[in-house]
């Protein structure tokens, strides 16, 4: 033991030199022995904490690390994936910048995932289109092209995709001159941009940006997905890292890309941005790292594995884990996880600290109790030599007595004795401390060993009941050494069918090649990341997984730890996803109802291998299901024979109508469910109407899902179509295909039904001969109804984005543009007619101006030419009848009876009536003709209609070759007598003027009266205005009782005209039904 050696020792040297004083012998060995005890015990333990320790944060570390790996693998593998659908779909013209449907596209499109922020494409031109979220999650849309007059406008969208409302503006947007667009044209290949700060968001971002190439390899563009990164710092951030541990990923230049900290990784100065390098962190332990990254590390470059390193810094020390991560598209960051040693040593720093504390308190206590002991020891004795060898042999329990023989005072042999035995029983209490501090050392050790021995099984655990298969396979022959249990669920073999055994002998992979590649980068790397594959399961079904493997050694064999993601559902979905994208946008651009069920089929067919498929259709009357003349059947790969029996087949099907519940279509339609047939063998020819024709086909299996329209709530969905599908194998019910077609269908069933409506729609257009138009306020046609509207009209396509001022004249621009405000303002249907010259004919339209939005109106026009012209020919005819009922009528009475068709009796007191008749007429009729009388009477006649007209009086009628007019009525005047005595006047000059013109010789007899009459027309035929009253009859008598040639009138005429006319009395006749009258000749005017 350690104790005697030292004290032998002591004691050879006390021997040979007789200096060293007896104190010095009893006291230093002792103290250097409790010294060593308590340091080298508190030595050890602290040597086993700090290992323990150093394996539980390298655990830590690794294990956070490879979350991170994973967690950002998963958050940049999903922009690839829609940068391909992209592609493909800016390749078919599916995306395009000026399209509506195309930002409906990408609306659709990036709602499939929620960890994409923005999904864009910029083309050669400049132009932009793109689709993503605010920072609230609402949808937007993002367009700068030469419609935004190349400003970068933001819109958010309604429930269709549409745009709704401009959000923002950004002035002069070229995508062109942005990095993602840059780097992708210059690598010529998917490739991520920089990182940059989103002016949307104000947050970190990277774009997957791939160069879209046309069939004659011209660069058509560029299409992009953003994500943010702000995402995985929230994911750093919900790692637990110890207490106070940190994780921020860098990029090799040392600019921050994401941190576990809530601190912004860049700074902003008004407009302008900086990122923040990792050394700037405003954390401490992110900065310190950095900072040592910096200084032991020449450049970030050389870092192509993951490095475990410590460091100290201000006496505290750190760990630090370094993994750099890259995948194919040229993203070089690393991962940086560190933490701070002090999270876990504090406990230890205590023990340690305790341990010190106890043994410089020993040390003391030794020291003092030595000092005291050596104080009174004078010489050393027999005694205390014996007993001093026995302790120095180990046998430290000893009892010395004092002995009388000594030489010495009792009282000091007995103070040596009791110091001596107490120093031997504290010999004996701090060894067997120490056996005791040695036992609990070797109990740590076993803990120690007992965990690492858990440690183990954990992994076992873990490798047994980890979801994903693990295997564990030699690198050499490839035979499998160790599965787990989730390696024989997936591949369906039992353990003894693998273990032992290759993946050759199991036909475990696709394609040889592919394990032949990776086993090579196995060897080159070590280890593999996420490599996709496929492989045979026991029953020979193909899935596909995600390899990961790294190279280990077990015993002295190089293995490989292979752990397998099965992707095969996610594979699906992309499957199902792409079917969807392509029938529903195959079916969007089908023209009609029928052809989007034609490609329905295709599509299905092509995607599932079934060989024939056919449509059921419910008849008009909704009773009984009719084959619809659409369908498909695989043209190659097939016999001819078969070929033929198909067409019987279906030639046999077009003549069938199956009812409710008959055969499958009617099962499907009646229920509404899908139905599969493993072996249509098995059914009854009484139940498959069709089975002995299909069966001479070589159809084996059949499939059926209906396409039901959306129902209203509370009421059952219509079923539009029956989908029937059969295949040449045997197979059993694919729940895969079962869901994958249903899903299908049930996307089918809108827009099934959009395409019925429209095709009715595009029926009743075109039935319509109406111009339909959408028009903005400032008079741009935005849409174009295709309506049939005849050969004066342009096509939709001419007419598309014309303005008014292309067809119209600036009066009439002016006049539709306030219309058009005016229905905006009011939001109410405006209604206009207006005239265009086409072709050098004039068509006349009319127009309802209805308000479709805040700033568009729907302008439906019909030509109304023929209603015009038939207006005019109406009012020219209206014209000459309102002419020729003035010329029977008066105006004023004709007014009135036009009015009211009762009979029209009015009393005018005052009025003055006269009477002409021409002398000779009946002579003259014996000797002309009949034809030339009347000409002569008209001519004659008219001349008097022209004196009425000109002196404003009122020509009553024509009576043979009499003629009466009236003056005072139907308007009433003052000086009715006079124009009357003037046209009297002036008709005896007309008729002198007409002897002379016609050497005929002719008189006229004129008589005039001033009285009251009734005046009006009476009866419902032949209207005629009329005068009755006694005054009429008088001035009848003055006409017939006159001379040819003269003009005679009553008392009462005279008394109203004597001062203003020439008159000569002629005395007093007998007048018939008056007796005498006096009555005067009218000679002429004053």
């Amino acid at each position: 033991m350690l104790l005697p050696t030292i004290t032998r020792q002591l004691v050879k040297g006390a021997k040979r030199s007789q200096k060293m004083p007896l104190r010095v012998v009893l006291v230093v060995p002792f103290l250097l022995q409790i010294f060593a005890a308590v340091g080298l015990t508190g030595y050890l333990s602290f040597r086993n904490g700090q290992q323990a320790v150093d394996n539980l944060v390298t655990q830590l570390q690794t294990e956070v690390s490879d979350r991170i790996v994973q967690h950002v693998d998963s958050y940049i593998e999903t922009p690839d994936l829609v940068n391909h659908v992209l592609v493909n779909a800016v390749r078919r013209g599916q995306v395009q910048t000026q399209d509506q449907p195309s930002e409906r596209y990408l609306w659709q499109l990036i709602q499939i995932t929620q960890s994409i922020n923005t999904i864009q494409f910029g083309s050669e031109q400049g132009e932009y289109i793109g689709a993503g979220y605010t920072e609230d999650r609402d949808l937007l849309l993002k367009v700068a092209d030469q419609s935004t007059n190349y400003n970068f406008h933001t819109y958010t969208t309604d429930s269709q995709g549409n745009r709704k409302q401009l959000l923002d503006s950004r002035a002069n947007y070229d995508p062109r001159i942005r990095p993602w667009y840059q780097e992708a044209t210059f690598q010529g290949a998917t490739v991520w941009s920089p990182i940059y700060v989103m002016f949307s968001h104000s947050r970190l971002g990277i774009t997957l940006a791939e160069p879209v190439f046309g069939d004659k390899d011209q660069l058509l563009g560029v299409v992009g997905t953003d994500i943010l990164l702000s995402e995985i710092s929230k994911f750093l951030n919900s790692l637990r890292i110890g207490q106070t541990g940190q994780a921020f990923i860098i990029e090799r230049s040392g600019l921050l890309v994401a941190s576990s900290t809530s601190e912004k990784r860049f700074i902003q100065d008004g407009d302008k941005t900086q990122r923040l390098f990792a050394t700037h962190s405003r954390d401490p332990l992110i900065q310190l790292t950095a900072q040592y990254l910096n200084q032991n590390i020449d450049t970030l470059n050389p870092i192509n594995q993951t490095q475990q390193l410590s460091f100290n810094l201000n006496r505290d020390r750190y760990y630090l884990q370094v993994t750099p991560f890259q995948d194919n598209h040229g993203l070089e960051w690393l991962i940086v996880v560190a933490i701070p040693e002090a999270d876990f040593m504090e406990q230890i720093h205590d023990n340690t600290r305790t341990t010190i504390s106890l043994c410089f308190a020993a040390f003391v206590v030794a020291t003092g109790l030595g000092i005291f002991t050596a104080r009174w020891i004078t010489q050393p004795i027999t005694q205390l030599s014996i007993a001093a060898a026995k302790i120095a042999q180990g046998k430290f329990n000893q009892q010395v007595k004092v002995d009388s023989k000594i030489p010495v005072r009792v009282h000091e042999l007995e103070i040596l004795a009791q110091s001596f035995n107490q120093m031997s029983q504290q010999l004996y209490s701090f060894f067997t401390a120490l056996e005791k501090n040695q036992a609990e050392l070797e109990s740590r050790v076993e803990q120690r060993t007992a965990a690492l021995r858990l440690s183990e099984e954990k992994f076992a655990l873990a490798f047994r009941s980890s979801p994903n298969p693990i295997t564990i396979t030699t690198l050499a022959e490839g035979t499998f050494i160790e599965v787990n249990e989730s390696f024989l669920k997936i591949t369906g073999y039992d353990l003894e069918d693998v273990i032992a055994h290759t993946s050759i002998e199991l036909n475990f992979w696709v394609e040889s090649q592919e394990r032949t590649r990776i086993r090579s980068l196995l060897r080159k790397t070590g280890a593999v990341r996420d490599q996709e594959f496929n492989f045979y399961t026991k029953s020979g079904q193909v899935r596909t997984g995600l390899l990961s493997a790294e190279l280990i050694t077990i015993g002295e064999e190089e293995c490989i730890l292979a752990v397998i993601n099965d992707i095969t559902e996610r594979k699906q979905a992309e499957q199902r996803v792409e079917l969807l994208l392509t029938i529903s946008q195959a079916i969007n651009a089908a023209p009609d109802f029928q052809a989007a069920l034609e490609i329905a089929l295709h599509q299905v067919c092509q995607t599932t291998g079934w060989i024939y498929g056919e449509v059921w259709i419910p008849a008009t009357d909704g009773m009984a299901l009719e084959c619809s003349h659409r369908w498909y059947y695989k043209q190659t790969g097939l016999d001819p024979e078969v070929i033929t029996a198909l067409e019987q087949f279906r030639e046999y099907s077009e003549a069938l109508t199956f009812l409710p519940e008959e055969e499958i279509p009617g099962r499907v339609w009646c229920h509404g469910e899908p139905e599969w047939i493993s072996d249509i063998a098995t059914e009854s020819d009484d139940v498959f109407l069709r089975l002995k024709l299909a069966t001479d086909c070589g159809l084996k299996s059949a499939f059926a899902v209906p396409i039901v329209a959306p129902a209203k709530p509370q009421t059952s969905a219509p079923v539009l179509a029956v989908l029937v599908f059969f295949m040449a194998e045997e197979h059993q019910n694919d729940e895969n295909w079962i869901e994958l077609v249903s899903v299908v269908s049930a996307q089918l069933g809108p827009v099934m039904q959009q395409k019925k409506a429209e095709a009715e729609m595009k029926a009743l257009f075109a039935a319509m001969t109406d111009m339909v138009l959408v028009v903005d306020a400032s008079g741009r046609c935005l849409k174009v109804a295709p309506t049939n509207k005849g050969k004066w009209c342009k096509s939709p396509g001419d007419i598309l984005g014309t303005t008014l001022l292309e067809y119209f004249d600036a009066s009439q621009v002016d006049f539709i543009l306030n219309s058009i405000r005016e229905a905006l303002l009011t939001q109410a249907t405006v209604n206009i007619e207006y005239c265009i010259n086409l072709g050098g004919e004039d068509i006349w339209f009319a127009a309802n101006l209805s308000p479709l939005s805040d700033d568009s109106v729907i302008w439906v026009a019909r030509d109304i030419t023929d209603r015009k012209q038939a207006e005019v020919a109406l009012r020219l005819e209206q014209e000459k009848s309102e002419q020729l009922l003035l010329n029977i009528l008066p105006e004023l009475i004709a007014e009135r009876l036009k009015q009211d068709q009762s009979a029209i009796a009015e009393n005018f007191d005052d009025v003055t009536i006269l009477f002409a008749d021409i002398v000779g007429f009946t002579p003259l009729s014996a000797r002309l003709k009949p034809i030339e009388l009347v000409n002569l009477l008209n001519q004659m006649f008219s001349t008097f209609d022209q004196l009425a007209e000109r002196h404003g009086l009122e020509k009553i009628k024509t009576i043979g070759d009499a003629y009466m007019v009236v003056g005072g009525l139907p308007q009433p005047r003052g000086d009715h007598a006079e124009a009357i005595a003037q046209m009297a006047l002036d008709m005896q000059q007309a008729i002198t003027q007409f002897q002379a013109e016609h050497s005929e010789s002719l008189q006229i007899r004129i008589g005039i009266n001033t009285g009251s009459v009734v005046a009006g027309v009476i009866g419902i035929r032949k209207f005629i205005y009329d005068l009755w009253g006694d005054a009429v009859n008088v001035a009848s008598r003055m006409e017939s009782s006159g001379e040819p040639g003269k003009i005679q009138v009553t008392e009462t005429t005279y008394q109203r005209l004597r001062d203003k006319f020439q008159f000569q009395e002629r005395g007093a006749i007998a007048v018939k039904g008056r007796g005498e009258m006096t009555t005067y000749w009218l000679m002429g005017t004053c």
